[in-house]
């Protein structure tokens, strides 16, 4: 009996996935993002900045890899049929076919912040996600860099000066914390901040 299977050559590959070869030749296929290392940065179709790590989430640095002709219509999961593009573009795109998707469609349809990233910003996420900054020569930065125009960061801590009382209050014992009157049941209370402040003894002469 004859078989019915289709030559070799008509055949199509099962995988509706592509392979981990297809997917690093597409992301090297992709713009490059300025000032970013390519390895962990590109721009996909509508110009979106998108990070190598973030594949299949959801915000706005986050990509897939796109079959460009549907993989529902005939598409296949290879390299020349693949395209890096932000996840909400991928979502809303669908199965549509090319020649219906224009880069203004995906422009609208892209999801964004408010606000271009700046240098900063990605710097600060490239270094959440890995741990470190990889500039486009190489270098390779393990503490994050200050702002443009910044003159300098202080991390530490300032504490707020305390000032003390000038006089304690009607009936207070010498030692005894300075509380203010409570506008309430006439109770005394600590007066914001709560800070005990402890006069010194006075020397009678």
């Amino acid at each position: 009996m004859a078989s019915l299977q289709a030559p070799p050559a008509l055949r199509r590959d099962r995988s509706r996935s592509f392979s981990h070869m297809d997917k690093n030749l597409c992301w090297r296929a992709a713009s490059a993002a300025p000032d970013r290392h390519p390895r962990r940065w590109r721009k996909d179709k509508a110009g979106n900045i998108v990070c190598r790590a973030l594949r299949g989430c959801s915000g706005p640095l986050c990509f897939e890899f796109d079959h460009v002709v549907p993989w529902s219509n005939g598409g296949r999961s290879e390299a020349r049929n693949c395209a890096v593009v932000q996840t909400a573009v991928n979502r809303w795109k669908g199965n549509m076919p090319p020649e219906s998707v224009t880069v203004a469609d995906m422009k609208r349809e892209s999801l964004r912040v408010g606000r271009e990233f700046t240098a900063y910003d990605l710097d600060v996420i490239e270094m959440a996600i890995y741990g470190d900054i990889l500039r486009p020569d190489g270098t390779r930065l393990t503490q994050l860099p200050a702002p443009a125009g910044a003159t300098g960061m202080r991390l530490v801590e300032q504490k707020a000066p305390v000032k003390a009382a000038s006089k304690p209050a009607s009936g207070a014992a010498q030692g005894e914390p300075v509380v203010a009157p409570s506008k309430r049941d006439g109770q005394r209370r600590p007066s914001l901040p709560r800070i005990s402040v402890h006069l010194p003894q006075c020397k009678t002469m």
